[in-house]
This record gives C-alpha cells, sequence and structure tokens, in this order.
C-alpha cells in the first residue's frame, strides 16, 4: 500500500509541475501579446508649427521717392531729400517704444556721387523738411526706432563734387 501511495503522491507532484509549468507558459505568451498590442496600436505625427510674423516696425507709402531738389550744379556739394512726394518716406510703428524700440535693417549700395563715409544716407524728421540732424545709415547694421513725436522720416543723400553724368538711381530694402 504504502508503494500505491509513493505513485499517487510522485503522481500529484508530477501534476502541480505540469500545471505550474502551464501557467508560467501562459502567463508568458499574456505578456507577449499585451506588449505586441502595445507598441502596434497606432501613431502620432505632430505638425510643424510656424511662427507669426512680427508686426512691422517701419511701414511706407510709396515705392518710388521724390527727389528734392531733382537736379544739381556739376561739381557743386550739397544734399537731396527723399520722400514719398508731401508723406514721409518712413513712419515708424506706434508698438515702437523708448521700453521696447524696434530694429529694421537697411540694405543699400550707394551709387558713385554720393559720399560714401559719413553719413552719405540719413534719416531726418519729416516735419522739418530739411537735411539737418539725421542719423546716418550703415548698409546692414540695424537701425533703432522709437514712435514718438518724430515717427515719421525722410532720407537725405548727400553728394560732394556732383558728377556730370549725373547719380544713378539706387534702392534701399529694409528688413527685420
Amino acid at each position: 500500500m504504502r508503494i500505491i501511495e509513493e505513485k499517487e503522491a510522485r503522481s500529484d507532484k508530477g501534476k502541480r509541475a505540469f500545471r505550474i509549468k502551464l501557467i508560467v507558459i501562459a502567463i508568458a505568451l499574456i505578456g507577449i501579446v499585451a506588449v505586441a498590442a502595445a507598441v502596434m496600436l497606432f501613431t502620432h505625427t505632430f505638425p510643424a508649427i510656424t511662427p507669426t510674423p512680427a508686426a512691422p516696425s517701419i511701414t511706407t507709402s510709396c515705392s518710388t521717392l521724390t527727389a528734392s531738389p531733382t537736379s544739381a550744379v556739376v561739381g557743386s556739394e550739397g544734399q537731396i531729400r527723399f520722400s514719398c512726394g508731401t508723406s514721409a518716406a518712413i513712419t515708424v510703428a506706434s508698438t515702437c517704444t523708448s521700453t521696447q524700440p524696434c530694429t529694421a535693417t537697411p540694405t543699400f549700395t550707394l551709387p558713385s556721387g554720393y559720399v560714401t563715409t559719413g553719413g552719405g544716407l540719413t534719416l531726418v524728421p519729416h516735419a522739418t523738411g530739411v537735411c539737418a540732424g539725421g542719423s546716418g545709415l550703415t548698409s546692414g547694421t540695424a537701425t533703432s526706432f522709437i514712435s514718438s513725436a518724430q515717427s515719421s522720416f525722410d532720407y537725405c543723400g548727400f553728394y560732394t563734387n556732383f558728377p556730370a553724368a549725373g547719380i544713378p538711381s539706387f534702392t534701399v530694402t529694409w528688413s527685420q
């Protein structure tokens, strides 16, 4: 009888070991399926976000300026004021303040005939109507603007020894 009891005990141990193996295999399979399902559900693609352009710090009411005067005596020196006729060539935005000034950068090449050093091209207050008290411009260098009592500007171009061929047209491109 003892032999039968020993066989039954071994048989119970074998059944328990087999059950444990089945449980381990089942848990492993469930884990593999869960991992596979979690990895392969879906993907999200996020769109690119573009910056909102800043409001322009300066504006103009024309693209072709008016010169005053429109001619000069050969060999003379002087200045030519450039505006939008009766309007300013440049108007500063009201958002440009003393605590938060705006900047814009001019790009230009002065043609032969203009003074090329020491303020050959300047910005002057539009209201004065004269080429005095201006601020010199340098191509590629940022200029600060503040909206104030003098928020409108014209250009003045200075020349020495006005050439017989005259002074050709040129452009100034502003960027911010």
